[in-house]
C-alpha cells in the first residue's frame, strides 16, 4: 500500500491540510472549518481516528479520542471558567462528568 500524499483540499465549508489517499483524508491532518474550529489529529478512510485536539475559539478547546469518526475514550473540554471530563463509547457518554470550576476552585460529579 502506498503512503498518503500531503495535500491542501478546499471543501465547501472547510480547508484540510494533511495526508490524502484514494480521495480521502488519511494520516495526520488539520481541518479548519468555516466557523474557525480547528481539528488536529489522525484520519483513516476520511474519518477522525485516534487522539484529536479541537480548538473551538481563543479560550476553549477539547481533547478527545475518536474511533472511526465517533467519540470513543477520554473527552476533556476546557474553557476560561471550567474543565469537564468524561469518557465516551460509540459516541455516547460512558461515565459521569467531572466538572472543575476554576473560579470557585471546586469539583463536582454530574
Amino acid at each position: 500500500m502506498s503512503q498518503p500524499r500531503f495535500v491542501l483540499v478546499d471543501y465547501r465549508n472547510a480547508l484540510y491540510q494533511g495526508g490524502f489517499q484514494n480521495h480521502r483524508r488519511e494520516g495526520n491532518g488539520l481541518l479548519l472549518t468555516d466557523t474557525n474550529e480547528l481539528f488536529v489529529g489522525g484520519w483513516h478512510k476520511d474519518l477522525m481516528t485516534g487522539p484529536c485536539i479541537v480548538l473551538l475559539d481563543r479560550s476553549s478547546y477539547l481533547v478527545a479520542h475518536f474511533m472511526e469518526g465517533r467519540l470513543n475514550g477520554d473527552y476533556i473540554y476546557v474553557d476560561e471558567k471550567q474543565t469537564l471530563y468524561t469518557e465516551f463509547k460509540d459516541n455516547i457518554p460512558n461515565s459521569n462528568v467531572v466538572v472543575i470550576d476554576k473560579e470557585t476552585k471546586s469539583a463536582s460529579l454530574l
